[in-house]
């Protein structure tokens, strides 16, 4: 269900903000490589950090971060579903704003809580090597793809 919610959202962004009509993909096509996009980030995140927790021999903290990120999901989940319903229903930007708005508040709940539970572990420079190498950096590369996309266009 998280998945499929926040590939909505960003689809949703998408024909919000973009003239989807120039995208070479129908719109269903579209969804569908966001969702398969969010998949495949989800998994080689899971796989890196599963990695780590066997390089560094932290297999409990690894699991317990890897249990929080599901809790994560099933939470995000829980209010990603009724704002889209709402902006799938009202077509209203301002649904879209609110909802973005909530779900950086949940991913930094998130983001504090595994700098909590890391911080017992790692030092200080591990841990920012963490947050900019797994957290940050791909968003970071994700957003800038779909950037020189939208230029294109």
């Amino acid at each position: 269900i998280y998945f499929i919610s926040i590939s909505l959202l960003i689809y949703s962004g998408f024909v919000y903000t973009v003239d989807v009509s120039q995208i070479p993909l129908t719109k269903l096509s579209l969804f569908l490589a966001i969702l398969l996009g969010i998949l495949l980030y989800f998994f080689l995140k899971s796989g890196l950090i599963n990695l780590l927790g066997h390089l560094f021999y932290t297999k409990a903290e690894t699991e317990t971060y890897q249990l929080e990120h599901l809790l994560f999901s099933a939470l995000s989940s829980l209010f990603l579903i009724p704002l889209m319903w709402i902006y799938t229903y009202t077509n209203r930007g301002e649904v879209l704003i609110v909802t973005t708005g909530v779900l950086v508040i949940l991913w930094s709940i998130r983001m504090v809580k595994a700098i909590i539970n890391w911080s017992r572990v790692f030092t200080v420079f591990k841990l920012f090597l963490y947050l900019c190498t797994l957290e940050l950096l791909p968003i970071f590369l994700i957003v800038k793809i779909i950037l020189i996309g939208i230029s294109r266009l």
